[in-house]
């Protein structure tokens, strides 16, 4: 019993160093878009705070790369780790980057994630109004196409 309690406390404490020195041990600077995104839902579950601090590092890497996709899907990443109110902010600032694509599909995108958010909020009629919204982008680029 005894030496399972000490296995126990031997890989929690490996655990805990190996997280907090996770972000020592990755160079986000030569990383891709892609790769960034991996790490970022790796650690949603397993260690949110870590996470902020990549997806902070992914919004500054896209305003100086002046790339609005990535900047979008940053913002989006930002609007499910941090908490309510900031996360409400981070829904806009990511439909704003959607919009400023053009792109249909992302502009759809983010009218949803607003209303995900909103609805994980019970703030049903707002979160209604984006996933409408959504709807009528969405349908007005099938007819498009």
């Amino acid at each position: 019993m005894n030496q399972r309690f000490n296995i126990k406390i031997l890989f929690f404490t490996i655990l805990f160093f190996s997280v907090n020195t996770f972000s020592q041990n990755i160079n986000l600077e030569r990383m891709n878009n892609e790769e960034i995104e991996k790490i970022i839902d790796s650690l949603y579950y397993s260690n949110p705070d870590e996470g902020i601090k990549i997806v902070k590092f992914y919004i500054k890497k896209s305003k100086k790369e002046n790339s609005n996709e990535s900047l979008y899907i940053a913002y989006r990443y930002a609007s499910k780790f941090y908490p309510v109110p900031i996360n409400f902010k981070y829904t806009d600032s990511a439909l704003i980057a959607s919009k400023r694509t053009e792109n249909k599909t992302l502009i759809t995108d983010a009218y949803l994630n607003k209303g995900v958010i909103l609805m994980d909020e019970s703030l049903y009629q707002k979160a209604l109004d984006n996933i409408l919204i959504a709807n009528s982008v969405l349908n007005k680029k099938i007819r498009r196409n």
